[in-house]
């Protein structure tokens, strides 16, 4: 990922805010309780849930790696207490409405930060940019066969039903895929490194096409791993169509599902590779 700085510093703003909120709910639990027309028991529940998922954002934003399902899901909460804050306000007569919506105010504040901190997590002046590498228990050469067998790789990709080689080799070669939906689209291969690397340019324009990009580029790249083997990197470089909506909407899918979609694909290509 990129520059996480912005989601990092948005956690841990949200886990210091949700550990004071919780901390005071439970100390001022009938109090609060009052103001908000709520049974103390409900209140106490509610503000040991904010310890907790305070504990769970400060573990989270002191990752190496910040953008993750775990931060998609702190963002979903966030997004769910405004919710249900509305709601509350809706369906029940509350005396302290400065209050809901106060606290409504700063955690839908965060869960913007958030978003926009996931958003630069995936891209760069405007560019998307994702990357995922395993290493394999396997020589490169034995790696390179398997990554390279790239008319293969709807046997891999979970994601696509067909894929073939439509005409040429090497640089130049077109591939054509199909989703599991029936949408078809072709693939132009722009790098072609024997033994090392290729890339593949995607048809973005096709119709139908599943997502919301204006250019997408996927890199595949095997080498020597610093302790034998070999390590397979997978790196993606896009542009979103839209605009900031769109970008966002990216860096939390990506986050949410980027590792396990693609690390399922690494996980196959290591598994054929180790079996020889």
């Amino acid at each position: 990922m990129n520059n996480e700085s912005l989601l990092r510093g948005s956690l841990r703003a949200n886990a210091v805010f949700s550990a004071v909120s919780g901390v005071l709910a439970l100390a001022l639990a009938q109090r609060v309780g009052a103001l908000l027309a709520l049974p103390a028991v409900v209140v106490s529940v509610t503000g040991g849930a904010l310890v907790v998922f305070a504990l769970s954002l400060g573990a989270l934003s002191l990752r190496a790696r910040v953008s993750s399902p775990w931060s998609v899901l702190a963002t979903a909460l966030d997004v769910g207490w405004v919710v249900l804050s509305a709601v509350l306000l809706a369906v029940h007569s509350v005396p302290s409405v400065a209050l809901v919506l106060g606290l409504a105010a700063v955690v839908a504040v965060f869960a913007l930060a958030q978003v926009e901190g996931h958003r630069r997590a995936l891209f760069v002046s405007g560019r998307g940019v994702y990357a995922l590498s395993r290493t394999v228990a396997a020589s490169p050469e034995r790696a390179w066969r398997v990554v390279s067998d790239v008319a293969g790789y709807a046997q891999v990709a979970a994601t696509l039903h067909r894929s073939e080689i439509v005409s040429g080799s090497g640089l130049g070669m077109v591939r054509k895929c199909e989703d599991t939906q029936g949408v078809c689209w072709t693939e132009t291969c722009t790098r072609w490194e024997e033994g090392a690397a290729y890339a593949f340019e995607v048809d973005t324009r096709a119709p139908g096409y599943p997502l919301p990009l204006a250019s997408m580029r996927g890199d595949f790249e095997v080498a020597p791993g610093a302790g034998g083997g070999a390590v397979v990197r997978v790196a993606f470089g896009f542009e979103p169509k839209g605009g900031w909506g769109t970008a966002a909407l990216l860096g939390l899918v990506f986050a949410a599902r980027g590792d396990a979609q693609v690390g399922a694909i690494m996980a196959k290509w290591a598994a054929q590779a180790e079996a020889g």
